[in-house]
């Protein structure tokens, strides 16, 4: 993460390709999308890149943030269900358990808005 006042690296990170930043900019959704995609989405501290949360398995369709703080995330579950997690700080809640579209042609029933 390169810091432009300062004009230096904040932090850096080889682990991860994608960076969402959350609506004040303080916090970041970082995560490694290749192939069918990623399997994992953390929540950074933008300033130091300390993770602070995280949510793993499946994988992780779609993201978007739903406030300053909280990350929504879709999760592709290795039965074929889908899952809708709330990401924070202070943990993961699953809002959303064990979701199967009723048409086979849907591969993803629930797709968030990119942020």
């Amino acid at each position: 993460m390169f810091d432009v006042a300062a004009d230096k690296y904040a932090w850096r990170d080889c682990e991860t390709n994608v960076y969402d930043f959350s609506p004040d900019g303080a916090l970041v959704a970082t995560t490694f999308a290749e192939g069918l995609g990623p399997t994992h989405i953390d929540i950074r501290d933008a300033r130091s890149g300390t993770t602070v949360a995280g949510a793993a398995g499946g994988t992780i369709s779609s993201w978007a943030w739903e406030d300053d703080t909280h990350l929504l995330a879709v999760q592709i579950r290795d039965d074929g269900s889908t899952a809708l997690l709330r990401i924070s700080a202070d943990g993961v809640t699953t809002v959303l358990d064990g979701f199967h579209a009723d048409d086979p042609a849907v591969a993803v029933p629930l797709v968030l808005p990119a942020s």
